[in-house]
């Protein structure tokens, strides 16, 4: 069993069912598992909170991978991307080639209010949606790392 803060936990979860979202808890890590519809192609994100100490991580997974080829490319993306983010970070991991986009808010002494998660998710979400073309053209190879970033420069989403 991980060891989390249960305030944190009570205070996302709290947050989710004031609002009606359906989540799933896996209490024993501290994760907190929903999913968002998309207006991108891709339509549909899994993401999850995960609860520390005195932080908890919100993460959009990206239901697309990075294929070994593609993957230097996809590194310089994000790391020119990323110079330029205010809350967040996209990452892969460089092994499956997995992005997502991570958001910590810090709780150090403190319970999270329903506006910082909710500022949290969302901005978490409209930015994933901002870059969701911009990643796919990317990963299939029809756009180089600067043409990509400038179609997601030229969507307000």
């Amino acid at each position: 069993m991980k060891d989390y803060n249960k305030d944190i936990l009570n205070a996302v979860c709290g947050y989710l069912d004031d609002n009606s979202w359906k989540y799933d808890l896996i209490e024993e890590d501290g994760i907190v598992k929903l999913g968002f519809g998309s207006e991108s192609k891709f339509e549909y994100y899994i993401t999850y909170f995960a609860i520390n100490q005195s932080t908890f991580t919100f993460n959009v997974v990206i239901p697309a991978n990075a294929q070994e080829e593609v993957r230097m490319r996809t590194v310089e993306f994000i790391t020119k991307v990323n110079y330029h983010l205010l809350l967040g970070s996209f990452e892969m991991d460089f092994d499956d080639g997995q992005l997502i986009y991570k958001t910590t808010h810090c709780c150090e002494d403190t319970v999270p209010t329903k506006a910082q998660i909710n500022a949290v998710m969302f901005t978490s979400v409209m930015t994933v949606e901002k870059y969701s073309d911009a990643i796919i053209a990317l990963l299939s190879e029809s756009a180089t790392v600067d043409k990509a970033i400038e179609m997601a420069e030229q969507n307000n989403g």
